[in-house]
């Protein structure tokens, strides 16, 4: 049994272990704290932005495999992880501002930006507010509808959809997860992750993200043509991406890699094979600088 001094003394090294971990932190334009994790040297620095209704620590095994190599920065956009959550407008502007306020207060000039998911329209925007210190974008499981020309149809389904979810947003968001999240490959404990952090979301956070988000994927083939950076993809093969109007649409060219027998998730489903595109990108981009130089 602990006596009073022992807790007192584990209290106090909570309370540090605690303060330490929320000690990297930036201001947002709103005054939403943004925490992220930093480690490594080296450059390009990593910045890795995650996807809806997870956090940060799904790019750990990313961290883990290239701090030795180069810097990695992970982020918590607001309302998720230990970012701040008073933010009133949901946007991907105002997520893309949350990347550039990291970026700016740790004084980031040659950074590969890796956006997962509904990260997709973040990284673009984010690259266009800082295009001379964001060299290059890699989208995981990003842009593969960008030729789809929405219509009254869709727009009618959509708004069925998020109507169930404000209805009952977890049997929903579990649905939703279910049919378009997790392949057939997408094993037992990555779905028991996942669900357990979109169960765990603030519906008041979580709904308004996907509602803005879907008017923003109806611009994604603008969003390609006005492309700043070179764009990278790492997708799932089991959903289809449209290659067609992607090369099309991109005039700096996009370069797809496609992973398959997983989900949603490639970096936490099959990390090893992940962190080996994304070595093979890192090292395509080395040497098209190089060419430059």
């Amino acid at each position: 049994m602990f006596n009073r001094l022992q807790i007192i003394g584990l209290i106090g090294i909570l309370f540090f272990a605690s303060c330490e971990e929320d000690s990297n932190m930036s201001l947002s334009f709103d005054n939403n704290q943004i925490s992220y994790s930093d480690n490594g040297v080296g450059k390009p620095t990593l910045v890795f932005v995650h996807g809806w209704c997870t956090n940060k620590s799904y790019w750990d095994k990313q961290v883990e495999h290239f701090k030795s190599s180069y810097r990695v920065v992970t982020i918590d956009l607001a309302g998720h992880g230990l970012s701040g959550k008073t933010r009133k407008n949901w946007t991907p502007v105002n997520f893309a501002r949350d990347v550039t306020a990291v970026i700016n207060d740790l004084e980031l000039s040659d950074v590969l930006l890796i956006g997962h998911s509904i990260s997709e329209d973040v990284i673009v925007r984010a690259a266009r507010m800082e295009p001379n210190k964001i060299k290059a974008l890699v989208g995981v499981e990003n842009f593969k509808d960008v030729g789809l020309e929405y219509n009254d149809s869709i727009q009618a389904e959509a708004d069925k959809f998020f109507a169930l979810m404000e209805r009952n947003f977890t049997i929903t968001a579990e649905v939703y997860a279910n049919d378009f999240l997790f392949s057939p490959y997408t094993n037992a404990d990555v779905k028991k992750r996942i669900m357990k952090d979109v169960k765990a979301a603030d519906p008041k956070i979580a709904i308004p993200i996907l509602k803005l988000l879907f008017t923003d994927y109806q611009e994604d083939i603008r969003f390609i043509r006005q492309m700043v950076t070179p764009l990278y993809l790492i997708n799932s093969s089991y959903w289809p991406t449209d290659t067609a109007a992607l090369r099309n649409g991109n005039s700096l060219g996009v370069h797809l890699k496609l992973m398959d027998n997983v989900g949603h998730y490639p970096m936490i489903e099959k990390p090893e094979k992940f962190n080996e595109l994304l070595e093979e990108i890192l090292s395509e981009i080395a040497e098209k600088t190089e060419q430059k130089d």
